[in-house]
């Protein structure tokens, strides 16, 4: 039986808790981490509408709502105004978190890595450097309809 020797501890211990530390490195890295979704909305014509009543956030400006669309596809709706409200896709373009919003500063902002966009999509800071993609948003009786088609 080979001798174990302080090299070879030395040696096998860091490759062992960093083997074992990879998936939570990973796992920070894109999917579906970042911002949690609200809820789930159904398409239907290529719209979608969020009801106050299931996201009541976006009965107030400054509200906003991340969801996942019945096509698959997850959006972040933001009441931007008494009348507006504004939808981008809420992945965020540098590793594919979920971006959130924040009312106080006005942004959308990515908890993975920091990346920032205007209420416009546009990236103000990085690692993201495309901007996000934006959907019409119009505010009903009920809610708000985005366009997503």
């Amino acid at each position: 039986m080979d001798e174990f020797t302080r090299r070879r501890f030395l040696v096998l211990v860091p490759a062992a808790v960093g083997l074992g530390a990879l998936p939570a490195v990973l796992s920070g890295c894109g999917g579906n981490s970042g911002t949690p979704i609200d809820g789930t909305v159904t398409v239907q014509n290529g719209e979608a509408t969020l009801l106050f009543s299931q996201f009541p956030k976006l009965q107030s400006v400054g509200g906003a709502a991340v969801v996942s669309a019945s096509t698959g596809a997850d959006y972040l709706v933001v009441r931007t105004g008494a009348t507006q409200a504004a939808a981008f896709t809420a992945v965020c373009t540098h590793a594919h978190c979920l971006v959130g919003y924040d009312a106080g500063a006005g942004r959308l902002l990515c908890p993975c890595h920091g990346s920032e966009y205007s209420i416009d999509g546009v990236v103000l800071k990085g690692p993201a450097i495309a901007p996000l993609a934006t959907f019409t948003a119009t505010l009903v009786a009920t809610g708000i309809t985005i366009k997503v088609a």
